[in-house]
């Protein structure tokens, strides 16, 4: 059903057919181990069976690599990196500004993926869960605050004027051309060396 579509595939969509795929391809090794340990000749059968047993130690290690060395670096993005030491920051620093604002949306390539850093300010807080069931929240179409802080979209031309704030927010939203250098505190790359956030604040 996935390849019916247009927008971008996700393995979730897919992993329903996963075990009919690991049953058709557990029969063939199956059947296939049979037909070697028919062969006549014991030098030949132990070549085969050694080249099927590199074979699945080549994929199993190769997958491990792709998974744990290639994938973290091409995708973590997608995983959120960067707005546990965004957030980090914002808590120790927050005494100091009457409010601090977090775009939600993020991406190197373009603002495309919405984060949920309120979960992250939340956690990292150690934020009473009692008294954030009972206290006022802001929200509205485009925003959701608490305490402090306020995760919304950033403005920059409009709220550069704004006093005593710090913004987090990706290149797109705090372009470094815009902001005296005196004020970005912080810049936090992923582990590709792309700029994930600009830690930013207002004069």
């Amino acid at each position: 059903p996935a390849s019916l579509t247009n927008n971008e595939q996700h393995p979730g969509r897919s992993i329903l057919i996963l075990p009919a795929v690991i049953l058709i391809s557990a029969i063939g090794l199956h059947e296939l181990i049979k037909i070697i340990l028919k062969i006549p000749k014991t030098f030949s059968k132990y070549a085969a069976l050694s080249l099927i047993s590199l074979l699945v130690v080549w994929d199993i290690l190769h997958a491990l690599i792709a998974y744990t060395v290639y994938f973290p670096a091409q995708r973590d993005e997608d995983f959120m990196n960067g707005t546990k030491e965004a957030v980090i920051y914002a808590l120790q620093n927050q005494g100091k500004y009457k409010e601090i604002v977090f775009d939600p949306y993020r991406g190197v390539v373009a603002p495309y993926i919405v984060s949920i850093p309120h979960m992250y300010i939340l956690f990292y807080s150690k934020y009473d869960p009692a008294v954030y069931q009972k206290e006022i929240k802001r929200t509205g179409d485009e925003y959701y605050g608490f305490g402090k802080y306020t995760i919304r979209r950033i403005n920059w031309p409009v709220d550069r004027n704004s006093k005593d704030t710090l913004y987090i927010g990706s290149p797109w939203v705090l372009s470094e051309k815009d902001i005296p250098s005196e004020n970005i505190l912080k810049r936090i790359y992923l582990k590709n060396g792309n700029l994930a956030f600009l830690v930013v604040q207002t004069p």
